[in-house]
């Protein structure tokens, strides 16, 4: 079994599009990551701290197993 992951993120105001570009960098390198343990100390998520420029609440995380 898989274990999926949604991430949700309260974007402030008039940050959307920046947002969005930053993310655009961040999601390539987080997919090519497959090892949710590994991901978690990943330099992919080291990067992810520049996140709270854009956002004013902590990202709730959603974790789920996904059936094969």
């Amino acid at each position: 079994m898989a274990i999926g992951l949604t991430v949700e993120f309260t974007v402030a105001e008039g940050k959307a599009e920046a947002f969005e570009a930053f993310m655009a960098g961040a999601t390539a390198k987080v997919k090519a990551e497959e090892d949710l343990t590994a991901h978690g100390t990943s330099e992919a998520m080291q990067g992810m701290a520049g996140i709270r420029e854009f956002t004013t609440a902590r990202p709730v995380l959603h974790r789920y197993d996904v059936p094969d």
